[in-house]
């Protein structure tokens, strides 16, 4: 069991009146090192367990890490024999704990369920933490061969073992674990959790360019191996999911490729503002539906000395076209939609223009001083594009900020790091609200990034109990705003309760919200609408005042029925 949690204000002081010795000799030292109480370090202990049998792992990489930029690096101990470990000289502070071992999946203490954060474990100065438990679950694991239309083992095919993840407030298929396939066509997914997967098999006939080719010519067909899925079709929608168990085998998963009509796209990418001819522009063909992307099946770099590129093996359908090129640390960005029908295109041009940077500047409203350079902003695109990932960036300590390598896109504030309790009052960019319309600036939109920061940042604290009344560690927290401001991501917040089952969501902005707990969620899921359909009314409702200080005791909501 964990030790009593430490009352705020710490240990009372007594004052001690020393006696003047006439021999120095005789008065009593400490030693010089000696620090303060309030700097003692602490220690955290605990044991290792498998989750399913209960015995204790040994061997197992404990790491208690401090998170945020510029916090405590990892501090790290081996598990004994009997699964106990101890790691001495910890800061006081929030902490991550985490063990792994091979033959089992990384746990994280608290964590409960598919790839979820643990527990917070909070060190108070000198504090002694002991009985914490980091369970960990034996690897989940598929086998089976990748075969072609006649039953022949396929070298090199690609498989992929996926599953539903919430992206941007989307359900969509990711990669979980991928492997190649060996001489006998076989494959081996290994460091599964526990769950329900699709497996995928891809293999890109080899060729001229890396692939077989046609023409180009109307009407010009090839067939080439579609991305097939167990136990055999091209659509998602119809694939079957298989059930893995903790330490579980599933054996036997072969996968017989399907072969299909097939097209080949061909072109150069052209950069206006290069001196020189394309050589470091990759290009990309991603399927504009939402199913899975299926990483670099349809990749190719532009070659010299013309930036030509061509990407064979192409199935029907809508995809966008993608190029990026990058030197001395510059960077463009070219889009075009393409159809593929029933025919090969060539002599397509992917103009790349030069990447967006965006300059402003983050003040404090009504003035004051403010550690502008632990302030740190994520944008994300407001439509999910696997080519155009999260952009972030830090202010310097006189809060001015620069936003560098910016796809020309529309993007939304996901995230925003802020000090002291102070949240983001306002953020325009030119005559744009950016904060409500998001940051525009697909169309070379030009201006200045105007950020104030108000230091009255609400604060919501609590403790989550469960039907019993207990106090749950690893629970999350959800604090989900009114449905007139849920296209503002930085609004959403979230936290996971400590050993304690406390939690503290702070620097947040005034306005109506719901909070809700759940002992086991999956990550993000809050930020889905048709989630939040169906469990609006199961939390409780909160209006925040600008400097509000709210405490909530929270019930643990069940999880909601598994659907994929």
């Amino acid at each position: 069991m964990t030790e009593p949690r430490p009352v705020p204000g710490g240990p009372l002081l007594a004052a001690v009146v020393l006696a003047v010795l006439p021999l120095a000799a005789q008065q009593p030292r400490l030693p010089a090192s000696a620090p303060p109480a309030a700097q003692q370090p602490g220690s955290v202990e605990g044991t290792v367990l498998n989750a399913i049998t209960g015995e204790p792992v040994g061997k197992a990489q404990v790491t208690l890490v401090q998170p945020g930029p510029g916090r405590q690096g990892p501090l790290e101990a081996a598990s004994a024999p009997d699964g106990t470990f101890a790691i001495t000289g910890v800061p006081a502070g929030q902490y991550r704990l985490a063990a792994e071992k091979v033959g089992f999946v990384r746990g994280a203490y608290g964590s409960r369920g598919i790839s979820r954060t643990g527990a917070p474990v909070a060190v108070a100065a000198g504090q002694r933490v002991t009985g914490l438990q980091v369970r960990l679950t034996p690897q989940g694991v598929m086998t089976g061969r990748v075969l072609d239309e006649d039953g022949d083992p396929v070298l090199y095919a690609q498989v992929q073992a996926l599953r539903y993840s919430y992206v941007q407030g989307t359900r969509r298929l990711m990669p979980a674990s991928s492997a190649m396939t060996n001489d006998l066509g076989e494959f081996r997914l290994h460091s599964l959790e526990a769950g329900r997967y699709f497996l995928t098999a891809s293999h890109r006939m080899r060729g001229r360019f890396g692939g077989r080719s046609g023409s180009g010519a109307p009407g010009d067909t090839n067939e080439s191996y579609a991305p097939t899925y167990y136990p055999g079709t091209t659509d998602p929608a119809t694939a079957a999911t298989i059930q893995v168990t903790p330490g579980g085998t599933v054996r036997d998963l072969d996968v017989r490729l399907l072969k299909t009509p097939t097209f080949r796209i061909s072109g150069r990418v052209v950069n206006p503002s290069a001196a020189r001819p394309q050589r470091r522009a990759q290009v990309a063909l991603v399927p504009r539906s939402s199913g899975a992307f299926l990483g670099g099946r349809n990749m190719a770099a532009a070659q010299p000395p013309d930036g030509r590129f061509e990407i064979s093996g192409v199935s029907p359908g809508s995809y966008l076209l993608s190029a990026t090129w990058w030197e001395d640390n510059s960077a463009a960005f070219g889009r075009l939609p393409v159809e593929v029908a029933n025919s090969s295109l060539e002599g397509l041009v992917v103009t790349v223009m030069p990447a967006v940077q965006v300059a402003g500047r983050v003040r404090l409203d009504g003035g004051g001083s403010l550690d502008f350079s632990r302030i740190e902003f994520l944008f994300q695109p407001r439509e999910m594009n696997p080519m155009a990932g999260g952009i972030s960036a830090r202010a310097k300590p006189d809060g001015a900020l620069t936003i560098a390598h910016l796809m020309p896109d529309h993007y939304t504030l996901a995230r925003a790091e802020t000090p002291d309790g102070s949240y983001v009052k306002s953020m325009r960019f030119g005559d744009q609200d950016v904060l409500e319309s998001g940051l525009n600036v697909a169309a070379g939109a030009q201006g200045s990034l105007d950020v104030v920061l108000s230091p009255g940042g609400a604060q919501v604290a609590g403790a989550v109990t469960n039907e019993k009344g207990e106090p749950v560690p690893g629970a999350t927290v959800a604090l989900v705003p009114e449905a007139a401001r849920r296209r503002q991501s930085h609004l959403f917040r979230s936290a996971i309760t400590d050993q304690y089952g406390s939690f503290t969501l702070q620097g947040l902005a005034p306005g109506d919200y719901r909070v809700f707990a759940w002992e086991e969620i999956e990550p993000g899921a809050w930020q889905d609408p048709d989630f939040l359909r169906a469990v609006e009314e199961s939390g409780q409702s909160l209006s925040l005042r600008e400097g509000a200080r709210e405490t909530r005791q929270l019930k643990t909501l069940p999880p909601p029925s598994p659907s994929d």
